[in-house]
């Protein structure tokens, strides 16, 4: 039987609506997918439910904490973060979508995430994520085998963010297939090595970059993968879609693939 979705999405409802819903969640095992984003959570009130979700009888495979805490607590978070990965072995899904992340929260995550064998989508968009927090996301992806997509729209992971997701991309993972990152101030350096990568790496199928500094050099390279005979890349599976005026290649935006609620 397919499980139940629990969308509480929204409501402002504490720490004491938090222990409660910890407690229905130890009863209730058919619950699947829960969403408690945007709830104004305090450190502290999220950690009951972070604490069952680790114990594997709960059944969660989908989890939503994007935006639960205020800005003053994403490392408390990380911790706790860090514990459910480690522990729980049905969690497939996790969004932790603006949630202040820093680089330093990144670090406090990702052993876990090396050691997580279950987790196959990871949303962290709209944090503050630079290129330091890229390159240990990297590193991750270097040791992990079973994640398939990586959303990091609206972080500032830079060139040096994306030269080093590129360069683990073209020959340390081919388990990846969707990577999205849109609004990452990144330009032509970066965006062209992640095109380069996608000529050695077959698995990757989907890329979103609208959003950064499509110059030249980027255009020219997101267009090749694009154009041709046998493109690298369909045209479904990204946010651009190149265009030629008097011999130069440009890039225009299609559809609304990047964006993260």
């Amino acid at each position: 039987s397919s499980g139940i979705n629990a969308e509480y999405g929204g409501n402002s409802f504490g720490r004491e609506g938090s222990v409660e819903l910890a407690a229905t969640l130890q009863l209730n095992t058919t619950i699947t997918h829960l969403n408690i984003s945007s709830t104004h959570q305090t450190a502290q009130s999220v950690i009951p439910v972070c604490t069952v979700v680790s114990c594997n009888g709960t059944g969660i495979q989908h989890l939503d904490l994007s935006r639960t805490i205020p800005p003053s607590d994403p490392e408390v978070l990380s911790e706790h973060v860090n514990r459910l990965l480690v522990l729980c072995n049905t969690l497939s899904s996790l969004r932790l979508a603006k949630c202040d992340l820093t680089d330093v929260c990144v670090r406090i995550i990702a052993p876990a995430l090396v050691q997580n064998v279950n987790l196959t989508s990871l949303d962290l968009s709209c944090n503050k994520i630079s290129s330091d927090g890229a390159k240990t996301l990297a590193e991750v992806l270097r040791a992990n085998q079973t994640l398939l997509e990586l959303k990091l729209c609206s972080n500032r992971i830079e060139d040096e963010g994306t030269v080093a997701l590129g360069l683990v991309l073209s020959s340390g993972n081919d388990t990846l297939k969707k990577l999205w990152i849109t609004n990452n101030s990144v330009t032509g350096r970066g965006l062209s090595s992640l095109a380069n990568a996608l000529q050695f790496n077959m698995t990757l199928s989907h890329v979103y970059i609208w959003g950064n500094a499509l110059d030249n050099m980027a255009c020219n390279a997101f267009s090749h993968l694009l154009m041709g005979e046998k493109p690298r890349l369909r045209s479904s599976n990204v946010d651009i879609k190149p265009y030629v005026v008097d011999g130069v290649n440009y890039l225009a935006e299609q559809g609304r693939h990047g964006f993260s609620h």
